[in-house]
């Protein structure tokens, strides 16, 4: 069978390729999948189409985008157990009409009445629900999440499930309303840092910022998050701070912040993936998908209002010109592989 798969050649040249799966010969582990549908993860696929320095020294094109997918199987090697003919299963196949994968890649097997896109949109809500996990955020831990992207919007509504207090950073009116939407107390723009600092001693009764959540690139963020969380607070880092900028005009690991304050910094980006038992590793990736497919499928995590709008997947390429462009009221895009 055929299988359309998005590819970037390099930047701005997004084109479709077909690749050949044949079915009849896949390996006894391996399961095929015919995609429902996939989610465009902003920050990082958008990053790839402009061309911006890639995270770790690699080759960067050609390159596939994508990993929020959402599939029916449509075939199952011998030796698979736990998956069968017509499940529709989460994985991280990239944009891609079908793929054959080894069946060790699924996610999450859903149920027959799970919406697809919400479920889609699983990996999304761990990069937001990752960072309370490794912070070991407790319910009233006062939290700042800086940028309201996908991102940022999915750590609002985790750390606000999660009974945090929660205030936000966006420069876009939209994004903050939607904080609100999602469990923010209050949401700020950059500039009004004085106001964020009253608020870090008004409303936390004195205790300040303990953790601050940036999903951001820009300097000008990470100085914030430096200056307003308090003293042996913690940053997690979903962005990437400086990523495609010049260099700072201040010093990012400035003393009277890193050491006087005695910060802990840590990135938010590659949680366990490996299938061990609870005792080793209680919160690994799949552990944390069934959780947070659950919570979606209870709409106790409000999944769908982080996706904009649903497209046919043949306009992947405008919905990218239109996230370069940062329309303001964007968030996220579901591609839709069924017609």
């Amino acid at each position: 069978m055929k299988s359309n798969v998005y590819r970037m050649l390099g930047p701005k040249n997004l084109k479709m390729e077909e690749e050949e799966i044949d079915i009849n010969s896949i390996s006894p582990t391996d399961i095929v999948g015919k995609t429902i549908v996939s989610i465009v993860s902003p920050g990082t696929e958008i990053a790839a189409y402009i061309g911006a320095p890639p995270l770790r020294p690699m080759k960067v094109y050609p390159r596939v985008n994508g990993y929020c997918n959402v599939a029916e199987v449509i075939a199952v090697g011998s030796e698979v157990k736990n998956i069968k003919l017509g499940d529709r299963v989460s994985t991280h196949q990239s944009h891609r009409s079908s793929f054959c994968c080894d069946a060790s890649a699924v996610n999450n097997v859903l149920r027959r009445d799970d919406d697809a896109i919400a479920q889609a949109t699983s990996y999304l809500w761990h990069l937001g629900y990752y960072p309370l996990l490794r912070a070991n955020a407790k319910p009233g831990s006062n939290v700042l999440v800086i940028g309201l992207g996908a991102l940022g919007l999915s750590a609002v509504a985790s750390a606000a499930l999660s009974g945090c207090n929660v205030i936000a950073i966006s420069n876009r009116k939209f994004a903050r309303n939607k904080a609100i939407i999602l469990g923010a107390k209050s949401v700020y723009e950059n500039k009004d840092i004085s106001a964020m600092n009253k608020w870090s001693v008004d409303a936390t009764f004195g205790v300040g910022v303990d953790l601050v959540i940036t999903t951001s690139n820009s300097w000008k963020d990470w100085k914030t998050a430096l200056e307003i969380v308090r003293d042996g607070g913690d940053i997690a880092i979903v962005g990437f701070p400086g990523r495609g900028l010049s260099s700072s005009e201040f010093n990012p690991l400035d003393s009277r912040y890193i050491y006087d304050k005695e910060l802990t910094i840590f990135a938010c980006g590659n949680p366990s993936s490996c299938d061990v038992t609870p005792r080793d590793i209680r919160f690994n990736l799949k552990r944390n998908y069934l959780f947070l497919g659950d919570m979606i499928r209870q709409n106790r995590l409000p999944a769908l209002e982080i996706v904009t709008e649903t497209i046919n997947w043949r306009e992947l390429d405008a919905v990218y010109q239109r996230m370069e462009s940062r329309e303001s009221e964007l968030i996220t895009v579901a591609l839709d592989w069924t017609r």
